[in-house]
């Protein structure tokens, strides 16, 4: 899966978010369908969130997020909702995975609030980390040299005003995670993105 993760081709990657979102604890992680509207990849998790995945990786580098993607991003977790006949659940937010540097001025414009941006190398960076937490659980549960079985210690108090919020669920942290900004609020982001 990190393989598919770190590299360009489409099919492999977009399968490798859906993966990966079984390992981030998704209730449901839904590949694309042949719908044109529907996502890359979903992540739902019950009635708390969803997280919609839209995948650029075979995209030059050097080249330019446009408006037109962005809206097709943003309409994402409207066409979960609606195919499913469900109500969206509010802390729900949408993916753009690219390796462009720059965004046209148009796309911070047309973008909705839940859209963020991530660069492959921070999808990478989120895989490592679900990767991590998921060998310390299972590390967990082999007894050390002495026979004794390890345990989780309970975290001291945090100053991440995350934790602070009411639905503290793993997945509401993920942008969090992966240091990413929202496309709608970003002036001058680090992708060039400019917004009024």
């Amino acid at each position: 899966m990190r393989k598919a993760v770190s590299e360009k081709p489409a099919t492999p990657y977009e399968q490798s978010l859906v993966d990966l979102g079984h390992y981030a604890g998704a209730s449901e992680s839904l590949a694309r369908s042949k719908a044109s509207a529907a996502p890359d990849g979903a992540w739902l998790f019950g009635d708390i969130t969803w997280i919609s995945w839209e995948a650029k990786s075979e995209a030059k580098d050097d080249g330019e997020l446009g408006a037109d993607y962005t809206r097709e991003a943003g309409g994402h977790l409207r066409y979960l909702s609606r195919s499913r006949d469900q109500d969206l659940p509010g802390d729900s937010f949408g993916f753009i995975v690219t390796p462009q540097t720059r965004a046209h001025p148009a796309a911070a414009l047309v973008a909705e609030d839940h859209l963020w941006l991530l660069r492959p190398d921070q999808v990478l960076n989120l895989h490592d980390k679900i990767v991590r937490a998921w060998r310390r659980v299972r590390s967990l549960n082999n007894p050390d040299r002495r026979g004794r079985r390890r345990h989780l210690q309970p975290r001291a108090s945090t100053t991440d005003p995350m934790d602070r919020r009411p639905t503290n669920h793993p997945a509401r942290r993920i942008a969090t995670h992966c240091e990413c900004r929202p496309l709608s609020s970003t002036r001058r982001g680090p992708y060039g993105i400019y917004k009024r």
